[in-house]
């Protein structure tokens, strides 16, 4: 189906109930765009990620019904600059986020609102130093380390409202060196 669309920049499949990308999409070198909303996906290992060397947008919004988030995923998408994971019923089995972000170093803006309880790592966003918005909220987040952030210099907005973090943790909020908006609320 993809074989004459080399050319493609920009695609958006949502509502299609895929649960899966083919493997052998081979021609989509020049994809920046992939829009897969709304659809059945079961593990974010189904959109064969390799095929999309040049993608600088994901979005994988409101999936249907548990969005596995596994390590190493997206690893080869190493020019991404946005992801948005809302609404997906993302789960991760272990610790997040360093696994699943690893290769993820242009990442800017991550949207991981309303999914399932996460366990983070001690810094689970080493792999995304350039990070610049984070939404976390509504997630039941657990966390291993005392400064999950601070790796973080340059994000800007971060959301953590109804996410169960204790806003009282003195070293919460340490290395947000250019913080300019905080949503704490419901905490």
């Amino acid at each position: 189906t993809f074989e004459c669309m080399g050319g493609l920049k920009v695609l958006e499949m949502t509502e299609m109930h895929m649960h899966s990308l083919p493997d052998n999409i081979t021609t989509m070198g020049k994809l920046s765009q992939l829009t897969l909303d709304r659809n059945d996906f079961e593990n974010m290992c189904d959109i064969n990620a390799h095929n999309f060397p040049s993608l600088t947008s994901l979005s994988m919004r409101g999936m249907w019904g548990r969005l596995v988030f596994q390590g190493n995923c997206l690893r080869s998408l190493s020019h991404l600059e946005y992801l948005d994971l809302s609404h997906s019923g993302v789960y991760v089995e272990g610790l997040c986020c360093e696994q699943q972000l690893q290769g993820l170093g242009q990442l800017r803006f991550l949207n991981l609102s309303y999914n399932f309880a996460m366990r983070w790592d001690a810094l689970p966003f080493t792999a995304t130093p350039q990070l610049r918005h984070l939404d976390c909220s509504n997630v039941n987040v657990n966390l291993s380390g005392s400064a999950p952030f601070r790796n973080l210099a340059l994000l800007e907005t971060l959301n953590l409202s109804r996410t169960s973090v204790s806003v009282t943790h003195s070293h919460l909020l340490e290395g947000l060196k250019s913080l300019v908006h905080l949503n704490l609320r419901g905490n």
